[in-house]
């Protein structure tokens, strides 16, 4: 995500963003690294680099998509539950 804080508190992001994800499911008991850091200069030399979306990553939009279609019950909107708290 790109963003800006100006010097007067004002803060300014770029709507238009994605997520990197983890090449593994996570578990507590997961003792695989690449579950835990999803930097892609770490991920992308674990073996399941890319299981679940190319590269690791998934847009904002598409993210969104995927919790309407697995959670719909929790009714949650990317901006509004995770964009405000980041």
């Amino acid at each position: 995500m790109w963003a800006f804080a100006s010097h007067k508190n004002e803060f300014y992001y770029y709507k238009k963003g994605y997520l990197r994800t983890s090449s593994d499911d996570y578990s507590l008991k997961n003792e695989n690294n690449y579950v835990h850091l999803t930097n892609n200069c770490l991920q992308k030399h674990g073996e399941n680099y890319g299981k679940h979306e190319d590269g690791n990553t998934i847009g904002f939009e598409a993210f969104q998509e995927y919790l309407d279609k697995v959670f719909p019950q929790y009714r949650l909107n990317v901006e509004e539950h995770f964009i405000r708290r980041i």
